[in-house]
């Protein structure tokens, strides 16, 4: 008897998996394994409900708790992330009768061959239309499962088993002095597929002055301060596009920059509102669920609920120039728009929060506020009139994202910034997350051995005779 396992996306939205078993070459339908997983919006709280349905149509309520209450704070895309990777796993236990508390490594074995769509040895199973996945995804679900698992207060399984290696570790610069570290690694985790071991491209000095030239010539103040934002500090797009009146604050005080004192300084403050949509949404910070959120203690707290950067004075002064203009005077139709589609919640003022005028600062040609869809058009522009490659087949913001990783690169290569330095700098809660920034290209590294060679050559003139 062969089973065969298919995924299904219906077109309401209903992700499934269907098992069917095929006897005599007819195919019968097996209910078995029917996880199911739906997003139901709630129409008077305008609050998203993630619910996994059992074989049975019975939502499985721990998963319930988990994905609605447990991890409520993160952003809709991880919430939806550790949605899949729940469904996947509540099927793959119903598919191979495996108990949630003793999940061997036999059985993460099998999971993986599940997850990639792979055949398992010795059994009659055969997968359709399983979407693929690579080993960085695998990860990332094995990250949903552990705390999953701890959720449940699942104390012993197979998905916490850690080894020690030891490995060497730069302080910084391409080819600083390397120590010995320790650092513990998930057994189960898997290696990098070679797809996403290939160096992406970043912003260099040299391709940032090309797009500051072609936008002074040809666009507009606006697209100047967004790669900016980004390439200046670090800033992400969609922290960028979630930007409002409110978040830009000048404080007139002195302050001592390199010796020379400065009568006045800039704080952007990045954090996320009711009334953001998801492309505008501020990847670390708290994300609230209602206005009455915006008490929270949590939304109150830096590095929690909001986070700080300091552009350049100059970089202020033209944000404040940018806004003086778009959001001045319009016509009769674009202020109607801007009124009614470019509002934002206000939450300085949480006394009159309804009463108070708050508007995003990036704004389209219709007056309301710029979306991630029209950016991507005009970045992409920009990059074919500077001469830059394009890849077409990479997720939609990547474009932005170069210049998030050009600012970690700049402070690597310039300013010889340590890992640490750079995680402060890019807002980062761990050193680990700071190596996916450090993506030297095949010009850095070889400019960085002939660097040490050309030294070593005026150490040792030896080399160079005979």
């Amino acid at each position: 008897m062969t089973y065969i396992i298919e995924e299904v996306q219906s077109s309401n939205g209903i992700s499934f998996i269907k098992w069917f078993k095929k006897t005599d070459g007819s195919l019968i339908e097996h209910i078995k394994v029917n996880i199911q997983t739906v997003k139901v919006p709630c129409e008077l709280t305008d609050k998203i409900s993630y619910i996994l349905y059992d074989p049975n149509k019975k939502p499985i309520s721990s998963a319930f708790q988990y994905l609605n209450y447990e991890i409520s704070e993160l952003s809709p895309n991880s919430i939806e992330v550790a949605m899949i990777a729940l469904k996947l796993l509540y099927s793959f236990l119903l598919l191979n009768n495996v108990d949630i508390h003793s999940i061997s490594m036999e059985n993460i074995r099998q999971l993986k061959n599940f997850l990639y769509g792979v055949n398992h040895e010795g059994y009659d199973l055969v997968f359709k239309n399983l979407t693929k996945r690579n080993s960085d995804t695998l990860n990332m679900y094995f990250g949903v499962y552990r705390k999953y698992l701890k959720y449940l207060s699942i104390k012993e399984s197979a998905f916490y088993s850690k080894t020690i290696n030891s490995n060497s570790k730069s302080n910084s610069g391409f080819l600083a002095h390397a120590k010995r570290v320790q650092q513990e690694k998930y057994n189960i985790s898997e290696r990098a597929t070679p797809e996403s071991t290939v160096v992406p491209m970043y912003i260099s000095v040299a391709d940032f002055k090309k797009i500051l030239k072609v936008i002074r010539g040809q666009y507009s103040l606006r697209e100047e301060i967004i790669v900016r934002l980004m390439f200046e500090c670090g800033a992400r797009i969609g922290e960028v596009l979630g930007l409002t009146l409110e978040d830009i604050e000048v404080h007139s005080k002195t302050i001592n920059i390199e010796g020379n004192d400065q009568d006045s300084f800039g704080t952007i403050v990045i954090r996320n509102r009711v009334s953001d949509k998801d492309y505008q949404l501020a990847k670390t910070c708290f994300t609230p669920k209602n206005k009455e959120d915006y008490s929270h203690k949590i939304y109150l707290t830096e590095k929690k609920g909001f986070q700080n950067i300091y552009p350049s004075i100059d970089l202020i002064e033209r944000i404040e120039q940018y806004i003086e203009q778009t959001h001045g005077r319009m016509s009769k139709t674009k202020r109607a728009n801007y009124l009614s589609s470019a509002r934002a919640d206000n939450v300085t003022n949480l006394d009159s929060v309804e009463s108070e005028d708050n508007y995003y600062i990036f704004l389209n040609k219709n007056g309301t506020s710029l979306s991630i869809d029209g950016w991507n058009k005009v970045l992409r522009g920009i990059f074919t009139k500077c001469g830059l490659k394009i890849d077409r087949n990479v997720r939609r913001n990547n474009l932005s994202h170069r210049f998030r990783h050009g600012y970690a690169m700049f402070l690597i290569k310039y300013q010889n910034a340590s890992h640490l330095d750079v995680m402060y700098a890019l807002r980062q809660t761990s050193l680990q997350s700071v190596l996916y920034y450090f993506r030297p290209t095949i010009e850095d590294k070889y400019k960085a051995n002939q660097d040490s060679t050309n030294y070593m050559h005026r150490i040792i003139p030896e080399l160079k005779e005979g």
